[in-house]
C-alpha cells in the first residue's frame, strides 16, 4: 500500500506544472509565470492561489493548473508557493552533490594517470562541465526575461556528454531545473550512463572490447 501512495504522489508530481513568476503587479493583482518547461508565459491573477500565506514576488516558484481563460488564452489555477529548502538544508544538499561531481573528476583523473583513459578526457569532461553550467545560466536567465528557452534535451545532451558535474553545480547555483520531477529523472538517468560508461572503459579490456566492437559494426 506504502509503494502505491508513493508511485500515485509521484505520478501527481509529474503532472503538476512548476514556474516561476516572471512579473507581478501587485497593485493590480496579476501578472505572468514562465513555466519550467520553457512554453509561453500564464497569466497569473491573485485569486488563483488557494493558499496565500504573502503576497507574489517575481523569482518565486510555484506549481500550478491551467484553464482556458479570455481569448482562449491559458491562464494559471491552483497555485500554491513551492516550499525552498531551508538554507541549512540546502547547503548539506550543496556540499554533498558537489563532492560527487568532484569525486567523479577526480576518478577520471586517476584513471588518465593509470592509463585506463586517454588524456583527451580530462579536458573534455572539464569543458563539457563548463558549457552545461553556462547553458543552464544563460537558461535561467532567459526564463526570468522570458527569451526563448534552451530546450531540456539540448541540456540532456550536455550532461551525457561528460557535463554532468557542471549541471549539478549549475543546478543548486541557480537553483534551476530542481523541481521538475521528469527532468529530474531523465537528468539522474544520464548521470547512471556515465557512471557505468566510467567503469567499463576502465574494467580489463573495456577500451579494446569498445573498438572492436564499432570497427566490426562499422565495416
Amino acid at each position: 500500500m506504502r509503494i502505491h501512495l508513493t508511485f500515485v504522489s509521484h505520478r501527481i508530481m509529474e503532472i503538476m506544472n512548476f514556474g516561476t513568476i516572471k512579473h507581478w503587479n501587485d497593485e493590480k493583482g496579476y501578472g505572468f509565470i514562465t513555466p519550467d518547461n520553457g512554453d509561453i508565459d500564464i497569466f497569473l491573477h491573485i485569486n488563483a492561489f488557494n493558499k496565500r500565506p504573502h503576497r507574489p514576488e517575481v523569482s518565486q516558484i510555484v506549481s500550478y493548473d491551467t484553464a482556458a481563460g479570455e481569448k482562449g488564452r491559458l491562464r494559471a489555477v491552483n497555485v500554491r508557493f513551492v516550499e525552498i529548502e531551508s538554507s541549512s538544508s540546502s547547503l548539506s544538499k550543496f556540499t554533498v552533490l558537489s563532492f560527487c561531481a568532484v569525486c567523479y573528476v577526480i576518478g577520471i583523473s586517476v584513471a588518465v594517470y593509470l592509463g585506463k583513459l586517454p588524456k583527451l578526457s580530462i579536458p573534455l569532461y572539464l569543458g563539457f562541465s563548463l558549457i552545461t553550467f553556462l547553458a543552464y545560466g544563460i537558461d535561467k536567465s532567459k526564463a526570468k526575461r522570458g527569451g526563448w528557452r534552451t530546450k531540456e534535451s539540448t541540456l540532456h545532451l550536455f550532461s551525457i556528454l561528460g557535463g554532468w558535474p557542471g549541471a549539478i553545480l549549475a543546478q543548486q547555483k541557480f537553483h534551476h531545473k530542481t523541481t521538475k520531477v521528469s527532468f529530474r529523472f531523465e537528468f539522474w538517468f544520464t548521470v547512471i550512463l556515465n557512471c557505468v560508461g566510467f567503469f567499463w572503459f576502465t574494467s580489463f579490456g573495456g577500451v579494446e572490447k569498445t573498438i572492436n566492437f564499432l570497427s566490426k559494426y562499422l565495416n
